[in-house]
């Protein structure tokens, strides 16, 4: 964060450092964090998925949808800030405010969702409605 005198390479580092200690001082400790995160991201996505589906086919509303994925993002957010990273690398805490966090949490929630409604949308194609769109 510009404005806390943070460097996107320092919570990389920090992100190695939570999950792969062994590795946080070596040179590869940023694309390693970076690859952890991304990692991470996709799994939380894959994980979440079965709630956007459901919720989509039950409700087949954007808001609800995209509600819920905020609200999971939200309780990542706070399982992570006040359970795992306290005990895995309590200095990670340190270094963005949490309210930048907590935003970044709930844009990745956002967008996953979008991304996850769009890939459950049904589409017309010649009559048929039981074909799903690609990301393609």
């Amino acid at each position: 964060s510009v404005w806390h005198g943070t460097d996107g390479w320092q919570v990389a580092r920090g992100v190695t450092a939570a999950l792969a200690p062994m590795l946080a001082t070596s040179a590869a400790a940023v694309p390693v964090g970076i690859a952890l995160h991304l990692l991470l991201s996709v799994l939380l996505a894959a994980a979440l998925l079965p709630l956007v589906a459901w919720l989509w086919r039950w409700f087949h509303s954007v808001g609800m949808t995209l509600l819920a994925a905020l609200a999971a993002l939200a309780v990542v957010w706070m399982t992570n800030f006040f359970i795992v990273l306290p005990i895995l690398a309590p200095a990670f805490l340190l270094l963005l405010p949490n309210p930048i966090t907590l935003i970044s949490k709930l844009l990745f929630g956002f967008s996953m969702g979008l991304v996850l409604m769009r890939a459950l949308r049904p589409v017309v194609v010649s009559g048929h409605r039981n074909r799903r769109e690609s990301f393609g």
